[in-house]
Order: structure tokens, then C-alpha cells, then sequence
């Protein structure tokens, strides 16, 4: 279960970041461990919580936080003229940050054809 309000990222079933918990709900379906789930609700289940991960997930590596103090930062020319007022959060990598948004719109694309696929017109 995705829970913000925890104090560490893992307690119990509780997961503080919702990729996290969309992972473990994706083992869980993987595993069978899911009660009340027939195995082909399962499988579909896996399916949507794999597009929603990636969809949840792209934010971490793309993150920046505004800030109150200034400093200098460096573009692909060198130096800016300017300061600016934010700083990369903790899992910032903007190459990965820029692939997974590129392959989340991939899985968006390919899952959007195959809805269209199967919905007779």
C-alpha cells in the first residue's frame, strides 16, 4: 500500500514512494500472492501496473526543487548569465530521466494501439 506519510521508505505492506509500491504489487501479481485474483486478472493487473510504474516512476530522475538561494549553473555553451534557484533532487539523472520518458511514451503509445486493436469499430 502507497502511504507518503511514512517515515522510512519501507513498514510492513507500506510503501512510502508510489514506484515502490506498484513494484511490489506487480512481485505480488507475479507471484500468484494476490487473494480474491483469478490468474488471468493477475496477468492483466501486471500489465496495467507496469505502464502506471513507468508512468509514476519518470519524476525521480527528472527532478529539480526551487530554492531561495542563487547559484551558477552551466549549460551545454558553458556558463549561463544568470543564477538560478533550484536544486536536482536526490535521484536526479537527466540521461535516464530523458529515456524513461522516451520509452514511458513508447509503453503509452503501443498500449493506446493495441486498445484500438481490440475494440471492434
Amino acid at each position: 500500500m502507497f502511504d507518503p506519510r511514512l517515515d522510512r521508505p519501507h513498514r510492513g505492506t507500506r510503501f512510502r514512494d508510489l514506484p515502490t509500491a506498484l513494484a511490489e504489487l506487480d512481485l505480488r501479481a507475479k507471484a500468484g500472492a494476490l487473494t480474491g485474483l483469478e490468474p488471468a486478472q493477475m496477468r492483466r493487473l501486471r500489465g496495467a501496473v507496469k505502464v502506471a510504474r513507468n508512468g509514476a516512476a519518470y519524476g525521480g530522475p527528472s527532478e529539480f526543487n526551487a530554492t531561495a538561494e542563487a547559484h551558477g549553473a552551466w549549460g551545454p555553451d558553458g556558463k549561463l548569465p544568470r543564477q538560478i534557484h533550484e536544486e536536482p533532487g536526490w535521484l536526479t539523472d537527466p540521461v535516464v530521466g530523458s529515456l524513461v520518458v522516451g520509452g514511458c511514451e513508447l509503453l503509452l503509445t503501443i498500449l493506446e494501439a493495441l486498445v484500438q486493436e481490440a475494440v471492434p469499430s
